[in-house]
């Protein structure tokens, strides 16, 4: 699979394998292209709170599809609306995630960065919510994750976040667009996360319920391909007063097989200390 290339940009004046990935690359590495923040004197009505759902999963993991089934239920029609599902292909554990002979790998440094922020994976499936740590462990066995989620659900969010993405036909490219709202004051470090993701991803996949126990046109969704931001997030550096606003733009072109109706960007905000994700979002690059 090929990558996105950030191409350019105009600061908005208002705001269980390792594989080398092919994902996004930037002119300059370490930060986004433009970056903005300001203080605005009429503060906004809060958004609901979103969840975050890591499935971290495997191709070779004859259980990860029934996990990756309950994420969609939980997602699509416990909670319509207010959860992100987002699924990791770690390379830490090969016999579960290398990729299939004939067919892309679905592990990248991204997954790997996230989950390795959360410590060693027990097994597969298993995933994290919210990146909570109720019991000792960020990860979560997938019987609990709609427990998990509906107790975060009841919880309230400080800030908003806005998306917007417009593709732009003639040149091949979406511009993206970021903008986080403080709707509260907050004394703790965040850090943002921006990430692409990918749906109907085809694979080979073990299934202990598919005759023959495996499938050879499985259908991947929200496989996380790349990070923009660092590896360990990039921190929002202002003083978090109700009203702050930060924002941040990117040019994403999409290359050779990335069909761009298939890629969404997701944004998440994380408390530096906890490392609990506070709100998330996410849209198509292409509508």
């Amino acid at each position: 699979m090929k990558a996105f290339r950030i191409l350019s940009g105009l600061a908005l004046v208002a705001m269980s394998c390792k594989e080398q990935p092919k994902g996004v690359k930037f002119t300059e590495p370490e930060k986004p292209l433009l970056d903005t923040t300001y203080v605005i004197g009429t503060v906004p009505p809060a958004q609901d709170k979103i969840v975050a759902l890591f499935d971290v999963t495997g191709v070779r993991c004859n259980n990860c599809p029934e996990a990756a089934s309950l994420a969609r239920k939980i997602a699509d029609t416990l909670h319509p609306g207010r959860v992100v599902v987002v699924a990791l292909y770690p390379s830490s554990l090969p016999s579960l995630t290398s990729p299939w002979p004939g067919f892309e790998p679905l592990t990248s440094d991204a997954a790997d960065a996230i989950t390795g922020n959360l410590g060693a994976i027990p097994n597969l499936p298993i995933g994290a919510v919210d990146q909570i740590k109720p019991a000792g462990s960020y990860y979560l066995d997938r019987s609990t994750w709609n427990g998990h989620v509906n107790n975060q659900l009841a919880k309230t969010t400080p800030l908003n976040i806005d998306l917007h993405t417009q593709w732009i036909t003639a040149d091949n490219k979406s511009r993206v667009e970021v903008k986080v709202t403080y709707t509260s004051a907050v004394t703790a470090k965040h850090l943002i996360f921006i990430g692409l993701i990918e749906s109907n991803v085809e694979s080979k996949q073990l299934d202990k319920n598919a005759p023959g126990g495996s499938l050879e046109n499985y259908i991947h969704n929200h496989a996380m391909r790349e990070l923009i931001t660092a590896s360990t997030g990039d921190t929002l550096n202002a003083q978090l007063t109700a009203g702050r606003v930060f924002e941040k733009q990117y040019y994403v072109k999409t290359k050779d097989t990335w069909k761009p109706e298939n890629i969404e960007v997701v944004v998440w905000i994380v408390d530096a200390t906890t490392k609990e994700i506070i709100h998330i979002s996410k849209e198509e690059i292409k509508p």
